[in-house]
C-alpha cells in the first residue's frame, strides 16, 4: 500500500506504486480542479518524468470508478491516442486516493481564453475531427462519457527529452471519465434501459437538452455535448449562457431554450453542416448507434470546400 512520505514538509505526499513508479507530489502545485476532487502536478522519481496527480477523500467512489472506465478503455493493456495513460491508482496514507497520470497540456478552456475567447473555424473542424474519433472510440469500448465540456478536452505536451517523448501539441484529449458510465449491462448484455428519473448529470451549459430533463443518456447525449462544444469555441458563446451570468443560474430556462431552439437559429452563420450534425444527432433514438463517419465527413466536408491546409496548425500552434 502507499505510504506518506517521510517529510517534514506536510504537502509532500508520495504514492508508492512499486515498479510501477514512486510518484512524489506537493498538494500545493495544484494545477486543476474537478467535482469530486483535485488534480496536483508532481513526478515519477524513478524516470523523472513529470506527471499530474488527481487526488480524492480517501472515502470517495469516484477514482475508483474512473480506474475501472480507463482499463475498460485499453486495448491489449494499451492506451489509445488521445486517451490518458494512467500509471498508478492507490492510497496515500489515510486521507486521500490518488491516481497518478500522464501529463498533459493546457485544456481546451485555457486554450479558449489563450485564442481570445474564439476560435476559427479552421481549428473548430480539426478539434470535432478528433474529437468524434475519440468519442466513437470511447462508445466502441461500451462506456458513454457524460461530461463533454472545453475543461475535458485537452492537448498534449510538447517534446520531452528526459524521458524522451515526440510533440503531442497537435494531439486533442478526451480526459476524466468520473462521470461515465457503461451503457451496455453488465449481466443482461443488452443496452441500459430508457429511463426519465435518473437525475441530472453533467455540465448544464453543454449537457444535452434530455439530460435537462433527468433522462438517462446514452451516445447521442455526448455527441449533442459535442456540438454544444463546437458551437461555444466558434462563438465565443451559447444563447443560454445569459442564464449563467448571474448567481442564481436558470437551468430550467437554459433547458428549455435547448429543447426549443431551432438547428437553422442555434447554428446561424455557420455552414450548414453545423445544422446538419445536430438534426441528424437530435433525431438519435436512445439505443440507436451513431453513423460516425457520416458526422467527420460533414466537418471534412467544410474543410475541404474553405480550402483549408492540412498543416495541422491550431489557433494556439503559434501562440503558446
Amino acid at each position: 500500500m502507499a505510504k506518506k512520505t517521510v517529510s517534514t514538509d506536510d504537502n509532500v505526499l508520495i504514492l508508492d506504486g512499486g515498479l510501477r513508479g514512486k510518484f512524489m507530489f506537493n498538494t500545493k502545485n495544484e494545477i486543476g480542479r474537478g467535482k469530486f476532487g483535485k488534480v496536483i502536478k508532481g513526478r515519477n522519481m524513478y524516470t523523472f518524468e513529470e506527471i499530474a496527480v488527481k487526488i480524492e477523500p480517501i472515502d470517495s467512489v469516484h477514482l475508483v470508478k474512473e480506474k475501472q472506465y480507463y482499463n475498460m478503455l485499453k486495448v491489449h493493456h494499451h492506451t489509445i491516442e488521445g486517451l490518458l495513460e494512467i500509471y498508478y491508482t492507490g492510497n496515500v496514507g489515510v486521507k486521500y486516493v490518488a491516481m497518478a497520470m500522464e501529463l498533459l497540456g493546457p485544456s481546451m478552456s485555457e486554450l479558449f481564453t489563450l485564442c481570445g475567447n474564439k476560435m476559427s473555424l479552421k481549428t473548430v473542424l480539426m478539434i470535432a475531427n478528433q474529437m468524434l474519433s475519440r468519442i466513437e472510440y470511447v462508445h466502441h469500448r461500451k462506456l458513454i462519457h457524460r461530461d463533454l465540456k472545453p475543461e475535458n478536452i485537452s492537448i498534449g505536451r510538447p517534446r520531452q527529452t528526459l524521458p524522451f517523448k515526440e510533440s503531442a501539441e497537435d494531439t486533442i484529449y478526451l480526459i476524466d471519465f468520473g462521470m461515465a458510465k457503461p451503457y451496455i449491462d453488465k449481466n443482461t448484455k443488452n443496452h441500459i434501459m430508457y429511463n426519465t428519473e435518473v437525475g441530472v448529470f453533467g455540465t448544464y451549459q453543454f449537457m444535452s437538452a434530455n439530460s435537462h430533463l433527468g433522462i438517462e443518456q446514452s451516445r447521442r447525449d455526448d455527441l449533442e455535448s459535442l456540438g454544444y462544444v463546437l458551437l461555444y469555441l466558434i462563438n465565443g458563446t451559447l444563447p443560454w449562457m445569459k442564464y449563467f451570468e448571474e448567481d442564481d443560474a436558470d437551468v430550467k430556462s437554459c433547458g428549455n431554450m435547448k429543447k426549443k431552439i431551432t438547428t437553422k437559429t442555434l447554428c446561424a452563420d455557420l455552414p450548414e453542416e453545423f445544422s446538419k450534425y445536430f438534426d441528424y444527432v437530435k433525431k438519435l433514438e436512445f439505443i440507436e448507434t451513431p453513423d460516425y463517419d457520416v458526422l467527420i465527413e460533414l466537418f471534412q466536408t467544410v474543410y475541404k470546400r474553405e480550402k483549408f491546409p492540412d498543416d495541422n496548425l491550431f489557433d494556439w500552434s503559434n501562440t503558446q
